[in-house]
Order: structure tokens, then C-alpha cells, then sequence
């Protein structure tokens, strides 16, 4: 964790804690910052949405949509793919996926949030060995009150 939290900040990254986080997310935009948000995780608990992944429902945390809309910035998909080389990724970056003006905040959302997860599984169905998949992903399951 030491190493791995080092590397990530070495170069100017601040990393945010996913839990209670969200005032310092939103001070990165004050400061005219990029924010990155991992989505490909599942959602225990708390505020969820529920996306189509690989055809099976989902839990997802909303965050990276809900800041995009209430920031009216846009929202990308970035996966990284391992080169072949030690330690050594190349990057590659979505198009940009813009809130909808005047969109009903769930809604729109919900529709961010299917946009970037259907753009990463058709990165994970390109290369399967390059998603770093050391979680279950479909844990959660949806409650009878869930919409899923």
C-alpha cells in the first residue's frame, strides 16, 4: 500500500479517501483540477446505481456521474493497458460524455454512469487480460426495492 500510494502521488496526484471524500472531489474542480474516479467496483452499500455490465446487473457508485453533473464538466472513460514492459502503461481516453442540460439528476446519472461502463466493457472484451479484475464485481445484488 506504501509503495503503490507513493507511486501515485510521486508526480503531483492527490489521492481521496472513498469514503467521506466527497468535499475535497469537489474542491479539486475550485482548483481547476482533473478528478479520476474508478467505477468498475462494486457498491456495497450507501448510494448505488445499477448498470448493465456484461449483461448481468451491476452495484456501481454513482460519483463520478454525480459530480458531472453537478459540475456540468464532462465525464471519460481512461483505461489503462500494460505495455509489456515492467510497470510501463499507455493510457487511453473516451470521448467526452457531457451532462444534459435541464436532465432530471437521477436520470441522467444513471445514463452517465451505463455510457462509461458499457465504453469499459467493450475495453475488458478487447483485451480480458488487460482488466485488473481482483474484486467480485456482481457481489451486491439488487433488493426487491432496487431497480436493476
Amino acid at each position: 500500500e506504501r509503495w503503490i500510494r507513493g507511486a501515485r502521488t510521486r508526480h503531483g496526484q492527490q489521492l481521496v479517501d472513498n469514503r467521506g471524500g466527497t468535499r475535497e472531489l469537489v474542491s479539486c474542480f475550485g482548483k481547476g483540477r482533473m478528478l479520476g474516479v474508478m467505477v468498475d467496483i462494486n457498491r456495497r452499500s450507501g448510494r448505488r446505481v445499477w448498470v448493465d455490465f456484461f449483461g448481468v446487473p451491476a452495484a456501481t457508485a454513482p460519483t463520478a456521474a454525480v459530480l458531472a453533473f453537478r459540475s456540468g464538466r464532462p465525464l471519460f472513460t481512461i483505461v489503462s493497458r500494460r505495455t509489456g514492459r515492467p510497470l510501463e502503461f499507455e493510457f487511453q481516453i473516451g470521448a467526452p460524455h457531457l451532462p444534459r442540460p435541464g436532465a432530471e439528476r437521477d436520470a441522467e446519472v444513471e445514463r452517465l454512469m451505463q455510457t462509461v461502463t458499457a465504453e469499459i466493457e467493450q475495453y475488458v472484451r478487447a483485451e480480458p487480460a488487460q482488466w485488473l479484475w481482483t474484486h467480485r464485481r456482481w457481489k451486491t445484488r439488487p433488493e426487491p426495492t432496487e431497480q436493476a
